[in-house]
């Protein structure tokens, strides 16, 4: 698999691109209505998770084919675990939403859960 590099123009409007390292040849973009405030890459780079300022929680493939906009309102910050099992998100209202990555892999990212979520 070549190496992929991100990139997001300092807009507005802002778009994520998706480039191969090697080449530098763009192989994707993605609009975004607002700026992004973090995002994380799934462990195995199929994911990416991306925190935007107005608290969306936007989840999209790698070849950003299938997207999901989650209006959480208070998303500040993503994280997969380690093993890349969970997508942690936590924000102002805060609470912590966990996502199984399984879900998201099998490409049912239209099937979302929160599976759990507390106070922190």
């Amino acid at each position: 698999m070549p190496a992929t590099v991100y990139s997001i123009d300092d807009g507005p409007p802002y778009v994520l691109y998706r480039a191969d390292l090697a080449t530098g040849e763009s192989n994707g973009q993605l609009k975004l209505k607002t700026g992004p405030r973090n995002l994380a890459l799934s462990v195995n780079e199929k994911h990416i998770a991306i925190a935007m300022v107005d608290g969306t929680l936007i989840i999209a493939t790698e070849s950003f084919d299938q997207v999901i906009h989650l209006p959480t309102g208070a998303t500040r910050c993503v994280a997969y675990s380690p093993e890349g099992k969970w997508l942690a998100a936590g924000g102002d209202d805060k609470m912590l939403r966990l996502f199984a990555s399984a879900t998201l892999a099998k490409g049912a990212l239209t099937r979302w859960r929160d599976l759990c979520h507390g106070q922190f």
